[in-house]
């Protein structure tokens, strides 16, 4: 009989976790492991929660590392512990997808077993998911343009950002991302935004590359 493959099982709130090959190097130009980056969502779970709960979410996944390549996986497995907490999206093609809802340091723990390394959250909350109440800008300096620049004047309007947040992308770089919340007393005085969405990418001056990501009825 085959011995099993290396890992290790965790308790984390109270539920045992394996994690499948921890010293499976993630980040090899730096020695991070997989199990590195397990202990990293653990440590900032309070931060990465407030941003995906109650949120569905899309897996963006690197099972070789971000050497390798990544692909997103929008439905959970059906392997996935019955605890596992999910939200149901339906697409204009008519079909669904059961996303995960990434509420506590378990599920970070699951999904980064899975090769997980940055979470693609919707901008609605599972209870309506015809009404988004956050729009979440992606502020991209180019190669040799400080930061500063990406705040100094945005088309939308610098005044709609009120929150910054630090991004590691899984690839290259780190960005910062900008939240816009709608109907919000925070988004008083934010520009007016159409009532449906779609994904739009935009250059400003060149320099700086701003993402948005929208939603157009049901994605």
């Amino acid at each position: 009989m085959a011995a099993d493959k290396e890992h290790v099982v965790l308790d984390v709130g109270g539920r045992e976790l394996r994690v499948s090959s921890p010293s499976k190097l993630f980040f090899p130009e730096r020695g991070l492991t997989k199990l590195d980056l397990v202990n990293y969502y653990l440590e900032c779970e309070q931060a990465v929660v407030r941003h995906l709960r109650e949120r569905p979410t899309v897996m963006k996944r690197w099972v070789d590392g971000v050497q390798g390549e990544p692909f997103f996986q929008k439905r959970v497995p059906h392997s996935a512990p019955d605890w596992i907490e999910t939200a149901t999206v339906t697409f204009p093609s008519g079909r669904s997808a059961r996303e995960l809802v990434p509420n506590d340091a378990a599920h970070l723990v699951w999904g980064t077993n899975l090769g997980v390394i940055d979470w693609n959250p919707w901008p609605v909350r599972r209870r309506d998911l015809d009404r988004p109440d956050e729009l979440r800008v992606d502020l991209d300096p180019t190669p040799g343009v400080p930061f500063d620049v990406a705040f100094l004047d945005p088309p939308f309007g610098k005044d709609a950002l009120v929150e910054y947040i630090p991004l590691l992308d899984a690839g290259n770089w780190l960005n910062v991302g900008g939240l816009v919340y709608l109907e919000n007393e925070r988004a008083a005085g934010a520009p007016a935004l159409p009532d449906h969405w779609e994904m739009l990418k935009s250059k400003w001056a060149g320099e700086v590359g701003y993402h948005l990501a929208r939603v157009n009825g049901r994605k």
